[in-house]
């Protein structure tokens, strides 16, 4: 399967060797450059949303990252790290390509010699590589080639002429076998009509077909490739024509930063604001839910105090409050832009219900907020959970028995069980904000 920016990029190669020896290793070492980068995308798309924001906090790193240095640790840093729990459950197989320690007999010790030899040409005191390797070896050693040419190096036409064979081999073993270009890659973009039109990447997109005529999935623009469901690339930038393709290029200012197209040679500037916050640190909502229950009226709850301010809103709350007291188990959705008070009158209405009559034993409050409206502005906050496993959970530590510290304690199943029909704690109300 071709990747398209991939044999863009080969064409330009191809020009620029008949050009001369130094035009052809630097189009090569920008392939090698394009390759780490969206292996680097791929991976970091891959990992899901989770309290600590881990894949924000991989984005906020590498869109100010200058050197390839930076992608090829944090490449590392993804595929060994404790991030690796919260990942996409396809992308494994690409991370065992990449960690597993292999033998001369694999393509990846091959691909990974071959630019060894090359690092070992130009850092004489560089290690041998030792009998079995990873493909992350790799990604370092292309770290010491390109700094040692391109970045600080003054090589003479000669020398990068005898360089650039091996490289190019060793880059093409990567692209040919790496599963990350053996998915699918496209472009989407939602057209007027809610459809999408879909920009194929690679040959084959069939999984996002289904695109070009539903109208019911709202997805951003940009590009994605498919593991177990369609994942947002936020390091590539492109368009619904595919005329060029951007990579982060450091240059991080509070208002843009720099993105390089290493087919054309273009420069670009994209918006940083959504990079501007630290992704450590962030203090929790004012309304998330507390880490025990109390006892409000007639109920236990974890709610969130009462906001200070509160206009009342007594038709909408009598009606709130009169489909929560139906006999048989709505669910009821409070909907509008943020910031118009759907937690404020929430939260009254449950207060008023536990205080009165109230056939719930319990309430549990579950908020997933990452920022409050507030009347100075807006805050970013940490949720206090996103995934299912976090409220189950959340769930669990509230409401379990000792058994839920339990090693192997099925946290999903407990709250399936709960949210299913009535158990030993009686009636319970469920929040889910945000």
């Amino acid at each position: 399967m071709t990747y398209l920016p991939i044999d863009r990029m080969q064409a330009r190669i191809r020009v620029e060797r008949s050009e001369s020896d130094v035009a052809a290793f630097h189009s090569v070492m920008y392939l090698g450059e394009l390759v780490t980068k969206t292996v680097v995308g791929a991976v970091v798309a891959s990992i899901n949303d989770d309290p600590e924001r881990q894949r924000y906090s991989f984005l906020h790193r590498l869109v100010r990252a200058d050197s390839i240095g930076d992608w090829c640790s944090a490449l590392r840093d993804v595929c060994t790290g404790p991030v690796s729990q919260v990942m996409d459950s396809a992308v494994h197989e690409i991370r065992r390509e990449l960690n597993q320690n292999v033998d001369s007999a694999r393509w990846q010790y091959k691909a990974t010699s071959l630019l060894h030899e090359c690092a070992r040409v130009l850092s004489p005191g560089h290690p041998e590589l030792p009998g079995k390797t990873s493909l992350l070896h790799w990604f370092d050693d292309f770290a010491v080639v390109r700094n040692k040419t391109r970045g600080h190096g003054a090589k003479r036409a000669g020398e990068l002429g005898a360089l650039c064979g091996s490289i190019q081999e060793s880059v093409d073993l990567i692209v040919a076998n790496l599963s990350v270009f053996k998915r699918e890659w496209a472009y989407l973009f939602r057209n007027m009509s809610k459809k999408y039109r879909v920009t194929p990447w690679t040959e084959s997109v069939e999984s996002l077909d289904h695109l070009k005529s539903r109208t019911d999935v709202a997805m951003r623009d940009g590009v994605y490739i498919v593991l177990s469901e369609p994942r947002l690339v936020e390091l590539i930038y492109s368009d619904r024509d595919a005329s060029d393709f951007f990579y982060p290029n450091g240059s991080f200012t509070s208002k843009s930063f720099e993105v390089l197209s290493y087919v054309t040679g273009s420069i670009d500037r994209r918006d940083s604001s959504p990079y501007i916050h630290t992704p450590e640190g962030l203090p929790p909502s004012h309304t998330e839910g507390q880490t025990k229950l109390e006892t409000i009226g007639e109920m236990l709850a974890n709610l969130p105090p009462l906001p200070a301010t509160y206009v009342r809103r007594m038709e909408l709350e009598e009606e709130l409050k009169k489909q929560l007291l139906l006999d048989h188990h709505p669910i009821v959705t409070l909907s509008g832009r943020g910031g118009i008070g759907k937690t404020s009158l929430a939260l009254h209405v449950v207060h008023d219900i536990a205080l009165g009559y109230c056939p719930f034993s319990v309430c549990i409050w579950f908020s997933s907020r990452d920022i409050d409206l507030l009347q100075e502005g807006t805050k970013r906050v940490r949720p206090q959970g996103i995934s299912v496993m976090d409220f189950a959970r959340i769930y669990s530590s509230l409401v379990g028995s000792t058994e839920a510290k339990a090693k192997g304690f099925d946290h999903i199943g407990f709250l399936s069980e709960a949210l299913s029909e009535p158990g030993s704690l009686g009636r319970v109300l469920f929040v889910f904000d945000n």
